[in-house]
């Protein structure tokens, strides 16, 4: 993925988890951490963590879910990372956040797949179809059908890349650089025909 791409889906996970946030501690951690106050950042959602542990009653779904999304996003470890989006994927599936997760576990999926992991690529499929199909209005669900093709095509499967491609283009995206990403796959995998939308 390109540099600008990247840029632009950081930008949407921050712009689309603004729009959700409750609680105002955690906005103010994730403005921390947008201007590349990391440290500071951290040490906020620690202090967060400690006064809002999991026994704690009255914190609704959405705000503890901010708080595992935004230790993910901030974790140096991609273990941790990981094990925090799983946390909002499955103890937190009809947050705000719930697509977000989905989406990061899938992108680690596909990475271990690009080094040579065929079993995570077919994992990859299957969260990232979970995405597409559970969060159909999602801002990240663009995202998610990209990387849903490259999983497919991952784990052997370029027909079924092909199909996903066509039919995220048919429907159409808002998103235009996700759909010009989705046409160079069309392209790159021989898909028959012309790329729908053009």
């Amino acid at each position: 993925m390109s540099a600008p791409a990247a840029a632009a889906l950081v930008a949407l996970a921050l712009s689309a988890t603004a729009a959700f946030a409750q609680d105002p501690a955690l906005r103010e951690i994730e403005q921390l951490a947008a201007s590349g106050r990391l440290t500071e950042a951290r040490a906020s959602l620690e202090r967060w963590t400690r006064d809002h542990p999991e026994s704690a009653a009255g914190i609704a779904n959405d705000v503890r879910a901010h708080a595992l999304i935004l230790t993910a996003r901030m974790a140096v470890d991609p273990n941790a990372a990981r094990a925090s989006y799983q946390a909002v994927a499955l103890g937190y599936p009809t947050t705000s956040f719930a697509a977000e997760a989905l989406l990061r576990i899938g992108q680690g999926l596909v990475a271990a797949a690009e080094i040579g992991d065929r079993q995570a690529a077919t994992r990859a499929v299957g969260t990232l179809e979970r995405l597409a199909s559970d969060y159909p209005g999602s801002p990240f669900r663009p995202a998610g059908l990209l990387w849903l093709v490259r999983a497919h095509v991952l784990a052997g499967r370029t027909d079924r890349a092909c199909n996903v491609t066509r039919d995220a283009l048919e429907v159409g995206l808002d998103d235009t650089d996700i759909a010009d990403m989705l046409r160079v796959e069309f392209s790159a995998h021989s898909c028959p025909g012309r790329p729908p939308g053009r």
